[in-house]
């Protein structure tokens, strides 16, 4: 367009040199390049719009283009055709009837009437920011200021200077050229203020509307109801013919358009998720560089806001499972302790005392005291479950439902009792699942103790008459490793004051800070140290020594105890 007015300007000038006084050399050119030159450039310029014309794709903008390139059309025909016609009857202009001259003359006046009708009417261009960007920019308001700020210093210089000038009329000189220094400056802050009130208000409105969207979509926790009130506000905000928020079914990496839609990627934790689909504007007005800078900004704080919605409901959801798995922890934990005895028999001659304190909530480890029908001896048992928590809960409950079963037909050998138990507990529990068991008959009236372990750690026994811990073990492999396995029944006698201890391994391996295990020698030292006292008290004496020797570093075993106590005189 600039090409073609450039054309007609210097073709005009060219023919008739009188018309622009200012353009006399012209009038040196050669006559053939004279005539080119104006075609030439007449020719590029028509040539440059229409081409931009034709690859324009957007129709709204083709459509207000039109305008432009009417007037373009039938401003510079009738000046072409009349200088082509003086041309080539080798006349001057002036030498047509008045009325020709005026018809080609004025044509080009249809140039910027239809440009200004495009831009005004159409909304071609951006009016506020041409009238401030071109007008009223920050640097052209700046140059006005300084301009004028000199020259009232330079007046006031001199006004100061001047001779012969009394002193109040001097200070009043003074003054009005301060006050007009004030006034230029508020004067064009205040031309400033206008223009963007008339000019700029809607689009200071819009940015002010979506940067608020920005920080509020930071608050929204329900994704759909997060994504509709963004896509409601920039419609609301830019007067939109239709926004939705949309899964792309390619790969968006940037803002990209899609017909009349314009596309705006929301990327949360790096993926892509979602897509702002923005229609065009009720006014076709274009979407511009502020606008799309503006867009992208909203989409990525809703990016920010959905990813931070996912991290909080992957934190609820953990903490509900969390809370879900302590409560059932706890009812599996409750469960637990009702299995344990709650107390210990009462055996003539003979006080018994047991006690479990598991690692977690739910621990492996295993006691009980059962009778044996048809007889008066009394039977107690310790053991432990491969594992810990909640399966190695399930299988303790197991092997104390087998023993109990086992038992109720009378128990004449240990080692059939573990037999039978193993093959319990092979079949119910999984390949790698198994337990080790120590289980013992005391018969009251003649203080016979027989015992049988299946790869547990040996009893202790601590005599009346001696110091020297005696270890009670018997071969024999830990339950549910094979189907079929053998054990071994050993007996000995309890006398008045003997005391013994079945221990689980997480007395002997508990650790202290610097990694060192109590060990069996610590734990004798702890039995011959605590005296003859009841069973319940020899309990008491080896948790406390525990503890004490533990001195507050993280148990990973249970540790669970039955102490028996020989008594005289009974």
């Amino acid at each position: 367009m600039i090409n073609a007015l450039a054309g007609i300007y210097f073709a005009t000038a060219v023919h008739d040199p009188t018309a622009l006084p200012w353009l006399e050399f012209v009038s040196r050119i050669p006559d053939w390049f004279d005539e080119q030159w104006g075609l030439v450039l007449i020719l590029i310029g028509c040539v440059n719009f229409v081409s931009k014309f034709r690859r324009e794709k957007n129709p709204s903008l083709r459509r207000r283009l039109r305008w432009v390139s009417v007037g373009l059309v039938w401003g510079v025909f009738p000046l072409a055709a009349l200088i082509a016609l003086a041309d080539i009857l080798q006349r001057g202009l002036n030498d047509f009837p008045l009325p020709i001259q005026l018809g080609g003359m004025m044509s080009p006046i249809l140039i910027p009437l239809t440009l200004a009708y495009a831009v005004l009417v159409d909304r071609l261009l951006d009016v506020g920011v041409f009238v401030r960007q071109g007008l009223l920019a920050s640097k052209t308001v700046s140059a006005i200021r300084t301009i004028v700020t000199a020259g009232l210093i330079w007046l006031a210089v001199n006004l100061a200077t001047q001779k012969g000038v009394p002193g109040l009329t001097r200070i009043a000189q003074l003054t009005a050229c301060a006050a007009a220094m004030i006034l230029t400056s508020r004067g064009l802050e205040w031309l400033r203020s206008w223009v963007d009130r008339h000019f700029f208000q809607e689009a200071v409105n819009t940015e002010r509307l979506l940067t608020q969207l920005a920080g509020e979509v930071r608050g929204i926790r329900n994704p759909e109801t997060l994504l509709s009130t963004v896509t409601g506000r920039i419609a609301e905000a830019m007067h939109l013919s239709r926004a939705t928020a949309i899964s792309p079914d390619a790969e968006l990496t940037h803002t990209t358009r899609a017909g009349d839609d314009l596309l705006v990627p929301i990327v949360v934790s790096g993926e892509r998720q979602y897509a702002l689909k923005l229609g065009p504007r009720l006014s076709e007005e274009p979407f511009s560089g502020r606008d799309i800078a503006l867009l992208e900004s909203v989409a990525g704080q809703t990016g920010l806001a959905l990813e931070i919605n996912q991290l909080t409901a992957t934190v609820a959801k953990e903490a509900a499972h969390r809370e879900r798995i302590a409560g059932e922890l706890e009812i599996a934990r409750t469960v637990q302790e009702r299995l344990f005895p709650k107390a210990a028999p009462r055996v003539p001659g003979l006080d018994l005392a047991g006690r479990c304190q598991p690692a977690q909530s739910v621990g492996g480890d295993y006691f009980d005291f059962f009778t044996v029908p048809g007889s008066n001896a009394i039977g107690f048992a310790i053991g432990d479950i491969a594992g810990k928590g909640v399966p190695a809960a399930l299988l303790m409950s197991g092997l104390q439902a087998s023993l109990r079963g086992v038992t109720l037909s009378g128990v004449s050998d240990l080692a059939d009792l573990m037999a039978k138990l193993n093959l319990l507990m092979y079949d119910a529990s999984p390949a790698n699942r198994f337990a080790t068991f120590f289980c013992c008959l005391y018969e009251a009236d003649t203080g016979r103790l027989r015992y049988s372990s299946a790869g547990h750690n040996p009893a202790l026994l601590i005599r009346a008459n001696s110091s020297e811990p005696e270890w009670l073990k018997t071969r024999g492999m830990a339950l549910g490793l094979r189907r079929k396995a053998s054990f071994e029944q050993a007996e000995t006698s309890l006398h008045p004051g003997d005391c013994l201890l079945l221990y689980t391994d997480g007395v002997t391996e508990a650790r202290n800070l610097a990694g060192d295990e109590f060990e069996e020698e610590r734990l004798a030292a702890t039995i011959r140290g605590a005296g003859r006292g009841s069973a319940a008290a020899l309990v008491d004496a080896v948790l406390a020594a525990t503890n004490s020797f533990a001195a507050g570093a993280t148990q990973h075993d249970d540790i669970t105890l039955i102490a028996a106590v020989r008594r005289g005189g009974d």
